[in-house]
């Protein structure tokens, strides 16, 4: 994603969406939904060669954005089957 890059801004934006349609496949939670919206808003990013000047900015903050909405979605699946819930809270005791 670095500037003067030879990967195609073209390529860029086809692996993010095909990443926002499987995200949007897997995840019906309002946490799915806002992981698409930030995914759109990183392929936006790569409209033209200057967007991907700042773009490494930008994909750390989705990064860690993403990183962060997935653990959630995650963490709710896990403790939302109570049996998982009960040793979960056991082992944090």
């Amino acid at each position: 994603m670095q500037p003067g890059s030879d990967i195609p801004l073209e390529t860029l934006r086809a692996q993010i969406d095909a990443l926002i349609a499987e995200v949007h496949q897997a995840a019906e939670t309002n946490q799915g939904v806002e992981l698409v919206e930030r995914l759109g808003h990183l392929r936006e990013s790569l409209s033209d060669d200057q967007g991907r000047m700042t773009l490494g900015i930008q994909a750390e903050a989705a990064r860690a954005e993403v990183i962060n909405i997935v653990n959630n979605l995650f963490f709710e699946k896990r403790t939302g089957m109570p049996a998982i819930k009960v040793h979960i809270d056991e082992r944090q005791q």
